[in-house]
């Protein structure tokens, strides 16, 4: 075991009890608890009975003490329902089902991504000749890989409005290649907003554009000192060149899928929104239509 783990020995208690008995929760003292985990038997038969029982827990928790702020691991999405209506706010609740056609989804579009959701979800040990095989290729890759974390960091604001293809670019050559910007996450501010959480959205994919929000870069590294960004105080300039290396293939090549023609050297490049291509689709059609009524 690590060390700073062993250190937290002393302050961990294991407690038998119910979470609908009140007396077992003032026993464990819940309301002085700053959150509470309900966390379902993911290899039972009867999943359904699962989610409907920690609901249960969920509804006794949220009578004995309100304030405490409560996280729940469900089975089945369509369960959702029984938490929010004992009070359990949407962003409290995660899915397990969810989780998984997310990694088969994502798996499609990012190679490896499963095998790497993996690694971080669950990991075994490697049997030691395997391990200790300097010849195998994968070696050196692997033992630099058990080097690197996961780190959530602010990003910096001038890559607000930039797709997010063309920060991994500038922040890897920063870098020297020891941060791999993955996603990043919208932080909500105001009480009611939820948080989002972005893992490979695409390299046209533009950050921080609402102004509401926090936005912060999830990053793989060594260390966070590794992870270096554009200076806040001066101007990121971007074009489409550093989104189309982000993907697979010749980014002069426009037959490949989601590439778009470069902007000009030296021009900061554009990406048009959802809302404008509704909005140049419904004029189109407008003309058409208008075109065709005076035939």
């Amino acid at each position: 075991q690590r060390v700073e783990n062993r250190r937290l020995a002393s302050r961990v208690w294991l407690l038998q009890g119910s979470a609908v008995k009140r007396r077992d929760l003032d026993r464990v003292g819940y309301k002085d608890a700053m959150m509470a985990s309900l966390l379902p038997n993911l290899y039972a038969r009867d999943t359904e009975r699962e989610d409907v029982d920690n609901a249960m827990r969920a509804l006794a928790m949220r009578r004995h003490t309100r304030f405490v702020r409560i996280a729940v691991l469900l089975s089945k999405a369509e369960n959702r329902s029984l938490l929010t209506s004992v009070g359990i706010p949407d962003r409290d609740i995660v899915v397990a089902g969810e989780i998984k056609a997310g990694i088969l989804g994502k798996a499609a579009q990012v190679q490896g991504f499963a095998a790497w959701a993996g690694i971080l979800l669950k990991n075994t040990a490697i049997p030691e000749h395997l391990i200790y095989d300097f010849e195998r290729p994968w070696f050196m890759e692997y033992l630099k890989g058990l080097q690197n974390e996961l780190y959530e960091t602010k990003m910096s604001p001038s890559y607000a409005g930039a797709p997010f293809g063309a920060i991994a670019s500038d922040i890897l050559d920063r870098s020297d290649g020891r941060a791999f910007l993955i996603g990043f996450i919208e932080e909500a501010i105001y009480p009611g907003d939820q948080t989002v959480t972005y893992v490979f959205p695409g390299g046209a994919v533009h950050i921080g554009l609402n102004k509401e929000k926090v936005f912060k870069g999830i990053f793989i590294a060594s260390c966070r000192e590794d992870i270096r960004q554009h200076p806040p105080d001066t101007n990121f300039q971007w074009n489409m060149t550093a989104v189309a290396k982000s993907n697979i293939g010749d980014p002069t090549d426009l037959s490949l899928p989601g590439v778009v023609p470069q902007a000009a050297p030296g021009t900061q490049g554009f990406v048009k929104r959802w809302f404008e291509l509704e909005a140049e689709s419904a004029e189109s059609i407008e003309t058409t239509m208008v075109a065709a009524a005076k035939l």
